[in-house]
Protein backbone atom coordinates (compact mmCIF):
# COMPACT_ATOMS: atom_id res chain seq x y z
CA UNK A 1 0.00 0.00 0.00
CA UNK A 2 2.63 2.13 0.85
CA UNK A 3 4.80 1.86 -2.27
CA UNK A 4 1.99 2.83 -4.85
CA UNK A 5 0.85 6.04 -6.25
CA UNK A 6 -2.93 7.02 -6.26
CA UNK A 7 -5.56 8.85 -7.97
CA UNK A 8 -9.00 9.58 -7.54
CA UNK A 9 -11.22 6.86 -7.72
CA UNK A 10 -13.84 7.65 -10.10
CA UNK A 11 -14.58 11.29 -11.99
CA UNK A 12 -17.15 11.82 -9.22
CA UNK A 13 -15.12 12.28 -6.73
CA UNK A 14 -14.88 16.01 -6.40
CA UNK A 15 -13.22 18.30 -3.83
CA UNK A 16 -12.53 22.02 -2.95
CA UNK A 17 -11.07 23.99 -0.29
CA UNK A 18 -12.67 26.42 1.37
CA UNK A 19 -10.10 28.94 3.39
CA UNK A 20 -8.23 26.54 5.82
CA UNK A 21 -10.97 23.29 5.14
CA UNK A 22 -10.77 20.64 2.67
CA UNK A 23 -14.60 19.23 1.22
CA UNK A 24 -14.44 16.55 -0.56
CA UNK A 25 -17.62 14.79 -2.00
CA UNK A 26 -18.40 11.72 -3.32
CA UNK A 27 -20.96 12.28 -5.62
CA UNK A 28 -21.40 8.31 -5.89
CA UNK A 29 -22.20 7.74 -2.24
CA UNK A 30 -23.28 11.33 -1.43
CA UNK A 31 -21.24 11.13 1.52
CA UNK A 32 -18.59 14.00 1.98
CA UNK A 33 -15.12 14.56 3.80
CA UNK A 34 -13.42 16.87 6.60
CA UNK A 35 -9.67 16.57 6.85
CA UNK A 36 -7.53 18.42 9.23
CA UNK A 37 -4.56 20.43 7.90
CA UNK A 38 -2.15 16.82 7.70
CA UNK A 39 -4.94 15.15 6.16
CA UNK A 40 -5.64 17.78 3.67
CA UNK A 41 -1.78 18.20 3.12
CA UNK A 42 -2.27 14.39 2.06
CA UNK A 43 -4.99 14.43 0.00
CA UNK A 44 -3.24 16.91 -2.03
CA UNK A 45 -0.13 14.54 -2.32
CA UNK A 46 -1.89 11.39 -2.75
CA UNK A 47 -4.52 12.60 -5.46
CA UNK A 48 -1.75 14.31 -7.59
CA UNK A 49 -0.12 10.94 -7.95
CA UNK A 50 2.60 11.61 -5.19
CA UNK A 51 3.84 7.82 -4.14
CA UNK A 52 3.05 7.10 -0.54
CA UNK A 53 6.53 6.22 0.17
CA UNK A 54 7.85 9.54 -0.71
CA UNK A 55 5.32 11.15 1.72
CA UNK A 56 6.66 9.28 4.43
CA UNK A 57 10.51 10.59 3.34
CA UNK A 58 8.94 13.89 4.03
CA UNK A 59 8.28 13.07 7.44
CA UNK A 60 5.06 11.80 7.81
CA UNK A 61 4.85 8.46 10.03
CA UNK A 62 4.03 5.44 8.26
CA UNK A 63 1.74 4.38 10.34
CA UNK A 64 -0.59 7.50 10.57
CA UNK A 65 -0.38 7.88 6.79
CA UNK A 66 -1.48 3.98 6.07
CA UNK A 67 -4.62 4.80 8.73
CA UNK A 68 -5.29 7.61 6.74
CA UNK A 69 -5.05 5.92 3.25
CA UNK A 70 -6.83 2.92 4.09
CA UNK A 71 -9.80 5.28 5.18
CA UNK A 72 -9.71 7.11 1.92
CA UNK A 73 -9.41 3.45 -0.02
CA UNK A 74 -12.77 1.98 1.84
CA UNK A 75 -14.78 5.02 1.27
CA UNK A 76 -13.57 4.78 -2.49
CA UNK A 77 -11.86 8.11 -2.90
CA UNK A 78 -8.64 6.46 -4.33
CA UNK A 79 -7.42 3.90 -6.09
CA UNK A 80 -4.06 2.53 -6.75
CA UNK A 81 -2.55 4.59 -10.05
CA UNK A 82 -1.54 2.56 -12.94
CA UNK A 83 0.83 5.73 -13.91
CA UNK A 84 4.36 6.68 -12.90
CA UNK A 85 4.34 8.30 -9.61
CA UNK A 86 4.26 12.59 -9.48
CA UNK A 87 6.83 14.24 -7.64
CA UNK A 88 6.52 15.85 -4.19
CA UNK A 89 6.77 19.58 -4.49
CA UNK A 90 8.90 21.12 -2.16
CA UNK A 91 6.84 23.44 -0.94
CA UNK A 92 4.64 20.56 -0.02
CA UNK A 93 7.09 18.39 1.01
CA UNK A 94 8.17 21.10 3.41
CA UNK A 95 4.39 21.68 4.84
CA UNK A 96 4.72 17.92 5.50
CA UNK A 97 7.77 17.89 7.05
CA UNK A 98 6.97 20.66 9.68
CA UNK A 99 3.53 19.31 10.72
CA UNK A 100 2.90 17.46 13.78
CA UNK A 101 -0.63 16.60 12.93
CA UNK A 102 -1.81 13.10 12.77
CA UNK A 103 -4.37 12.89 9.61
CA UNK A 104 -7.62 12.97 10.39
CA UNK A 105 -10.99 12.30 8.24
CA UNK A 106 -14.37 13.36 9.30
CA UNK A 107 -16.96 11.31 7.36
CA UNK A 108 -20.69 13.26 6.74
CA UNK A 109 -23.57 11.26 5.00
CA UNK A 110 -26.42 13.85 6.77
CA UNK A 111 -26.61 15.20 3.27
CA UNK A 112 -26.69 11.97 1.37
CA UNK A 113 -30.15 11.55 0.60
CA UNK A 114 -30.52 15.28 -0.57
CA UNK A 115 -26.69 14.97 -2.73
CA UNK A 116 -28.13 11.28 -4.13
CA UNK A 117 -31.90 12.92 -5.22
CA UNK A 118 -30.09 15.87 -7.46
CA UNK A 119 -31.13 15.98 -11.08
CA UNK A 120 -27.39 17.13 -11.84
CA UNK A 121 -26.03 13.37 -11.34
CA UNK A 122 -28.07 12.15 -13.99
CA UNK A 123 -26.01 12.38 -17.13
CA UNK A 124 -25.28 10.53 -19.66
CA UNK A 125 -21.80 10.38 -21.34
CA UNK A 126 -24.19 10.62 -25.09
CA UNK A 127 -27.27 12.48 -24.40
CA UNK A 128 -25.50 14.83 -21.75
CA UNK A 129 -27.93 16.57 -18.86
CA UNK A 130 -30.45 16.88 -18.27
CA UNK A 131 -30.84 13.09 -19.55
CA UNK A 132 -34.95 13.70 -20.03
CA UNK A 133 -37.17 10.43 -19.71
CA UNK A 134 -37.78 8.40 -22.62
CA UNK A 135 -41.61 8.97 -24.02
CA UNK A 136 -43.57 5.92 -24.27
Amino acid sequence: MLNHSYQLAHPDIVFERFDEDLVVLNLRSGQYFGFNNAGTLIWNALSSGVKASTIIEAGVKADSLETFLSALIAHELLIEAASVQTALDGALATLLAQTLEIPSIEIYDDLADLIMADPIHDVDADAGWPMLPVSK
